[in-house]
């Protein structure tokens, strides 16, 4: 329901003509059978099943792996709870925040758009890797999101984006997607980190 896909960075050009590089691969399969290439870990793409193929081209990139993962595991843990999850893009300009709400058997992925400031420059994950002294990120952003009822931001979206609003998937293949996506994503650093 979601993967990552990694590109051959020398592919980058190729964004302006293809959303997807012709070297794009999934994590799976470029651990199964590595290519001459290494990924570049600041620019993985992140795809969502059930919206269009230009909705996900709007918001990728989707940024730093290792600042995505620990969102991804927050995620998780929220949904799991009950209560609504944040994801925000991991790209050093202004990055879009996405929420997912559970609603019975089911989570709901919407668009939620570009926060003001302060909270456009936290991270929904206990370990932010943004450091600004004496703030809980986490809940500073998560009780700001809920006081402003959860989508006030809609206007700052652009292109397909607004399109994205209460896309259902199941809540158990989606978290088992979660997982996955997880472990393959921590599987593919520490393979990186080894020497060649």
């Amino acid at each position: 329901m979601l993967t990552f896909y990694l590109y051959n960075p020398a592919d980058d050009d190729s964004f302006e003509d293809d959303f997807l590089p012709k070297s794009a691969i999934n994590i799976r399969d470029f651990l199964d059978n590595p290519p001459f290439w290494k990924p570049n870990l600041e620019k993985v793409i992140l795809i969502f099943n059930g919206i269009s193929m230009s909705s996900d081209e709007d918001f990728n990139p989707f940024g730093i792996l290792e600042h995505i993962l620990p969102q991804l595991i927050e995620l998780k843990k929220r949904l799991l709870n009950g209560e609504f999850a944040l994801l925000r893009t991991c790209i050093y300009s202004e990055p879009l925040f996405f929420i997912f709400e559970p609603k019975g058997h089911l989570t709901c992925f919407s668009s939620l758009g570009r926060l003001p400031s302060p909270y456009y420059s936290y991270y929904p994950a206990a370990k932010s890797p943004n450091f600004f002294k004496e703030v809980n990120q986490r809940k500073e952003l998560y009780d700001f999101v809920e006081s402003n009822n959860k989508g006030n931001w809609k206007e700052t979206l652009t292109g397909n984006l607004p399109e994205i609003k209460d896309i259902e998937y199941l809540t158990d293949p989606f978290m088992t997607s979660v997982n996955e996506q997880i472990e393959l994503g921590n599987e593919l650093i520490e393979f990186l980190r080894k020497p060649s």
